[in-house]
């Protein structure tokens, strides 16, 4: 038997570690690809539940409304117009919900790809905050979670308002759904000056546990284990994203027991940077 060479030793090693190195980059490659496709089934499920709470409400208004109109016609009633006037606002609010929540999936594919585009414009803070808090009047108020609000005026700087709107009521939605009916502040302030702007929502919920602090703006992540809790597990995720796309940053300080407290600083563009 012919013992091969030194030479030719080292060259059948260096293959198979080679081929080795080759198979286990395979099964990491697979083994990615799976945990895409089964981010991807979560996303799909979770955008079920979420997207059909919203529909089944409007289609509920809707249906209310038509009822309200035929009952006008059929015996006029100088009440029917301010009935038919709050459930057209609901409605409206519904449809707004609904809105915010289907954008969330279009943001997702995206930021992903990174294809979102930006329309700034000029912005009063407070104001979009405060709207959009009037909006979430009815979801505080089913879960018994009290909104305070402490919206300085006069805090404007050009970002995009579809957005930022995003980006508060992701921020505030998560603090109502965690806020286990205890109060949940919404401040607008204005920093160093005027040249920053600053978003703050505060719970007094469970608070979030120091690991899971660390992923908590990772895609498809969430700061609490309950299950039950519906949701995409991207919400964080796309404040994270939109608030670096205008140029600002977002922080959390949290321990369990202690509530969370979350902060968006923005640049303006008055006076200075961010």
């Amino acid at each position: 038997m012919i013992e091969p060479r030194a030479d030719e030793r080292a060259a059948l090693a260096a293959a198979l570690a080679a081929a080795e190195r080759a198979r286990r980059d395979a099964e990491d490659e697979a083994e990615r690809l799976r945990g895409q496709v089964r981010a991807r089934d979560d996303l799909l499920t979770a955008a079920g539940h979420e997207l059909r709470n919203p529909l089944n409400a409007m289609l509920i208004f809707a249906d209310v409304v038509d009822l309200d109109l035929r009952r006008a016609r059929a015996a006029p009633d100088p009440g029917a117009l301010e009935r038919l006037a709050l459930r057209l606002e609901a409605l409206s609010r519904q449809i707004r919900q609904f809105s915010r929540r289907a954008t969330v999936l279009l943001d997702v594919t995206q930021l992903g790809a990174g294809r979102l585009r930006l329309e700034p414009q000029e912005v009063d803070l407070g104001r979009l905050v405060g709207r959009l808090l009037d909006d979430l009047e009815p979801l505080a108020a089913a879960s018994r979670t009290p909104l305070a609000r402490a919206l300085a005026p006069g805090v404007v700087g050009r970002w995009d308002p579809l957005r930022l709107e995003q980006v508060a009521e992701n921020l505030v939605s998560n603090a109502l759904k965690f806020g286990q009916g205890r109060p949940v502040r919404v401040e607008v302030t204005a920093l160093d000056g005027g040249a920053r702007a600053g978003l703050t929502v505060r719970d007094e919920g469970p608070g979030i546990a120091p690991a899971d602090l660390a992923r908590l703006f990772e895609r498809f992540e969430r700061g609490h284990a309950d299950a039950s809790r519906a949701g995409f597990g991207v919400g964080l995720w796309i404040v994270s994203q939109l608030v670096t796309a205008m140029g600002g940053g977002v922080d959390v300080e949290s321990a369990p027991g202690a509530g969370s407290t979350f902060r968006v600083v923005l640049p303006t563009g008055a006076g200075g940077g961010a």
